[in-house]
């Protein structure tokens, strides 16, 4: 069953999201992010900021599911728990005997909306609280008459709802409204004493499920030593720790808590996790392979900052992707993709150091964060590119490039010293041969003088001769190579260096922007062109070590 997301059914939410979605039971994450990403493309958070915070909150509860292993007829049955207004119809058997219990008169009271329309909501919220036998609508219809009538501390809507859980374990509908209250702005000061109250009273497989939402606002109040203990507390009052929901809840939570989170705590998680990898399923292994991305970025992390604006602008997208909600992460990682499509130059400044360690770490993170906003905010290309005529111009474009070297001054100085080089290569074959036939020739004029020899000055003068081929081989290699590692090949790698900043970068990245190919299709073709030319090879070598490159070219499908 498909859904148009230009007429989708809002009278479906927040009790039929599967429906909602056009998905069936059984569905995969993939179905549901894909699905989800449509809606999103068409109703913008600045357009349509009501339907986006329903579609949002729609996906969560369906993904939240998904992850914790909720079966597809437990979310459509969600919806029925909340018409507790037609008690004879939706009370089980043992709370409508409650209900008849409780019901003296024989009139039929009216329903208790109706009531709250006409009456006084403190004679109402007095009277259901000193009811005995309360059903979990009582419970509901307390919490939220609570925050009329007995507002105080601003704690006795959830009292309430847990009350209601307490005497009803199984309430569907009691259990969603406690996540929508986690889910949303719970007093800091209270973050932890509700965590812990939650783990004495809801059943141990429901317990992460219900308070993942808490957990990671607790984990954003910055203090990571409050959240550690309070997850030990309430690990501890749960009798038996469900492990596929732990596995679950570790998966989500290092993902903010890798950002504040002690090595060692880190280290415990992981080590878990390893243990039991043969447990996790298979759609998590996307969140598996992302937490190992990220794991080896934190490590360079602070390297990687230091020293450059740009890149501190990017790690704070970053941080915000990971650590606040989707919305603000969004339009962070957005923001530096539209700055680096449009500042070029700081761009490559910011990634001039061809051989960091750094970068790899980075980019391996960034190009799949650039992949999941892109799916919610870039609509899919209309028309492929035509590879095969881009592969034909790459080519043209090297041969470009190696035209405006040759012409340039940076060109003419590479050649120059090309030629001395090639003079003093060949010079260190023939210096040395001359020398020693210089030596053989003085010690036959001294020969000559003493003894004056004919076979003698002979002998002497072929093993001059030989000696001076030999060394001069030898030696002319030695010296060849000596001055091949220790000087030209410094000042071409240098000169390389200067071409690639003030020619050739321009030009690919003009190439990328003109093109809209991806960095590794353009890659693979300029890898493919034979080194004919002088700067082709340096090309290539750039091509593959420029940070810069695929980092602009991941931005330009964000502003096209």
């Amino acid at each position: 069953m498909s859904v148009n997301p230009d007429q989708p059914d809002w009278s479906l939410l927040p009790h039929a999201p599967l429906r909602f979605f056009g998905l069936s039971a059984g569905f995969s994450h993939r179905d549901l992010k894909r699905t989800y990403n449509q809606f999103i493309r068409h109703y913008k958070p600045e357009r349509f900021p009501h339907e986006f915070q329903r579609i949002r909150a729609a996906y969560e509860q369906l993904e939240n599911a998904l992850r914790y292993g909720q079966s597809a007829e437990d979310l459509e049955s969600t919806g029925q728990s909340y018409e507790w207004m037609a008690q004879a119809e939706t009370l089980m058997p043992r709370q409508q005997e409650r209900r008849e219990e409780c019901d003296t008169s024989t009139e039929t009271p009216s329903p208790l909306h109706e009531r709250i329309r006409s009456g006084s909501v403190t004679a109402i919220y007095r009277e259901l609280q000193e009811r005995k036998n309360k059903t979990p609508y009582d419970y509901y219809a307390l919490a939220v008459l609570a925050d009329v009538v007995d507002r105080r501390d601003g704690r006795k809507f959830v009292e309430w709802i847990l009350q209601g859980l307490t005497a009803f374990p199984n309430e569907i509908g009691l259990m969603r409204l406690l996540h929508a209250y986690f889910g949303g702005a719970v007093e800091p000061g209270h973050q932890e004493s509700l965590l812990v109250e939650c783990s004495k009273i809801i059943r141990e497989d429901l317990f992460f499920p219900l308070t993942d939402p808490l957990w990671r606002a607790l984990l954003g109040t910055g203090n990571f030593g409050n959240f550690r203990d309070t997850l030990r507390r309430c690990e501890t009052n749960l009798k038996e720790v469900n492990i596929d929901n732990r596995i679950a809840f570790y998966l989500q939570i290092l993902r903010s808590a890798m950002w504040v989170a002690d090595p060692v705590w880190i280290g415990e998680k992981y080590e878990f996790l390893e243990q039991n990898f043969d447990r996790i399923p298979g759609f998590l292994d996307y969140d598996v392979e992302l937490l190992a991305r990220l794991r080896a970025y934190v490590a360079v992390r602070e390297s990687f900052r230091e020293g450059d604006e740009v890149r501190q602008r990017l790690d704070q997208a970053m941080r915000d992707y990971f650590c606040e909600d989707q919305l603000t992460g969004d339009r962070s990682v957005l923001a530096c993709q539209v700055f680096m499509a449009q500042e070029t130059e700081r761009l490559a400044a910011a990634f001039a150091e061809f051989g960091s360690m750094t970068y790899a770490p980075f980019y391996a993170l960034w190009l799949w964060v650039s992949y999941d906003v892109g799916e919610r905010h870039v609509e899919p290309p209309k028309e492929q590119v035509d590879e095969r005529i881009w592969h034909e111009r790459t080519n043209a474009l090297c041969t470009q490039m190696e035209r405006q070297t040759r012409s340039s001054r940076l060109g003419a100085k590479w050649a120059t010293r090309r030629v001395l080089y090639r003079i003093v290569q060949a010079s260190s074959f023939f210096v040395l041969p001359l020398m020693i036939s210089m030596v053989g020739a003085g010690i036959v004029s001294v020969s000559n003088t003493n003894s004056g020899g004919r076979a003698r000055e002979d002998a002497i003068i072929a093993l001059a001769t030989l000696a001076g081929v030999i060394i001069g081989v030898c030696g002319g290699f030695w010296t060849s190579k000596q001055i091949t590692k220790r000087y030209w090949h410094p000042f071409e790698f240098r000169m390389a260096a200067e071409c690639y900043r003030q020619i050739w970068q321009d030009e690919i990245m003009n190439f990328l922007a003109r093109s809209q190919l991806s960095y590794h299709v353009l890659r693979a073709f300029i890898l493919s062109i034979p080194n004919t030319v002088t700067s082709t090879p340096w090309v290539k070598y750039y091509v593959e070590h420029d940070y810069a490159l695929p980092m602009f070219a991941i931005a330009q499908r964000f502003v096209v």
